[in-house]
């Protein structure tokens, strides 16, 4: 087994690569270390030496010197057993691209918006500026700014993007990245979302939402929340846009075109995420291990519930799958994922880890499946859930 990770838990990692060899026991041997006995497992057992989770992703090689070849991929380590996944019984998944497909992109990763149409990709970073990248998820170029960028959407259906930065919210055409439009918005705007229709544009800046119409990128009509936006989310109708924050414990529902504002109670205070489906809303609060669903009118259906040691750290709604952002917090690095749930169903499809945290945001894709930033290693990841 060889993997990078540090000598004891939560450790420094080494800097030069690791090896061990460690005798195979019975997967029955790891349910010892809350797992269960499961074939799907590779469990190695050893009195002094074990991997870490700084080791997930490495290889277990077995055979003789002459014919090695991989066995498992390490998931971790603790309490004297290394734990990994068999690599015989998961090649099929290993084979297939649509399951998780990561991209590097340059530095700080914060969030990402995809313009379908112009078959471009706008890539926010940490320090305001926007990368430009192809279908190919080649750089273009970089978007210019007066301003640092604080968000960023996409049109589904149209060839225009959208960017705010402390002064004003600017369209800009996806295929020659010159601002064809902007217009003012106080209150330093945070969060862009687009309809899926293409028709509108919700804004929130400080406690305000503001919806603009996307054909002249007029103000429609601007809605107090009270207290500062946290999360929005549009539904597939594009006629409802639900808004939370962080600092009480309701979810206010915008309606467009109608532009009426109703909100109901969520529970709980502090709520953090939202995201919504054709009849279901899906709340979160700021640190939580599980999401409610709840119907339009706000009455709870169902709760959908994490695995241990997972923390809801985003929420996105794509086709027919609840997709939830998760870090870990029974490691250092924290380790981000999704865990996948059907929208008529609280039990979940399936699980994808991709890497160290923290997990930045998830945007949902119009042909099912989201991209998840992942900030610390700057990489994009394609999850597909399979249908």
């Amino acid at each position: 087994m060889a993997g990078w990770g540090p000598s004891e838990i939560n450790g420094k990692s080494w800097d030069d690569l690791q090896v061990l060899t460690l005798p195979l026991v019975d997967p029955g041997g790891c349910s010892t270390e809350d797992r269960a006995s499961n074939v799907g497992f590779a469990c190695c057992r050893s009195d002094n030496e074990h991997t870490t989770p700084g080791d997930s992703g490495g290889p277990m090689i077995g055979g003789s010197q002459d014919s090695r070849k991989l066995v498992a991929v390490i998931e971790g380590g603790v309490g004297g057993a290394s734990i990994a996944t068999r690599a015989d019984l998961r090649a099929a998944w290993i084979g297939n691209p649509e399951h998780v497909h990561s991209y590097v992109v340059a530095s700080g990763p914060a969030a990402v918006a995809v313009v379908p149409a112009a078959g471009r990709k706008y890539v926010l970073h940490g320090d305001g500026t926007v990368s430009v990248l192809d279908a190919g998820w080649a750089a273009v170029s970089k978007l210019p700014a007066g301003q640092t960028v604080r968000a960023i959407a996409g049109s589904p259906v149209g060839k225009s993007a959208y960017i705010a930065d402390r002064e004003a919210v600017r369209e800009v055409n996806a295929e020659t990245n010159a601002v064809t439009r902007s217009v003012s918005i106080s209150g330093l705007p945070s969060l862009l979302a687009v309809t899926p229709d293409g028709k509108f544009l919700a804004v929130a800046h400080g406690s305000s939402v503001t919806i603009l119409a996307t054909g002249d990128l007029s103000a429609v009509k601007t809605f107090g929340i009270g207290e500062t936006v946290s999360a929005m989310a549009v539904a597939p109708d594009s006629e409802h846009v639900y808004v939370t924050s962080a600092d009480n414990d309701q979810v206010q529902t915008i309606k467009i075109p109608a532009t009426t504002m109703t909100s109901w109670n969520n529970g709980q205070y502090g709520n953090g995420f939202v995201a919504a489906s054709a009849d279901r809303v899906y709340v979160s609060e700021v640190v939580d291990t599980e999401v409610s669903v709840r119907d339009r009118s706000g009455d709870e259906q169902a709760r959908l519930k994490l695995q241990k040691h997972r923390q809801v750290k985003a929420l996105a709604v794509s086709g027919r799958r609840v997709y939830v952002g998760y870090e870990t917090d029974n490691s250092t690095p924290a380790q981000v994922g999704v865990e996948v749930f059907d929208t008529g169903s609280d039990s979940p499809v399936c699980t994808r880890q991709f890497g160290a945290g923290p997990l930045a945001s998830l945007t949902p894709l119009a042909g099912g499946g989201v991209l998840a930033v992942n900030r610390t290693v700057s990489s994009i990841s394609v999850v597909i859930a399979p249908v």
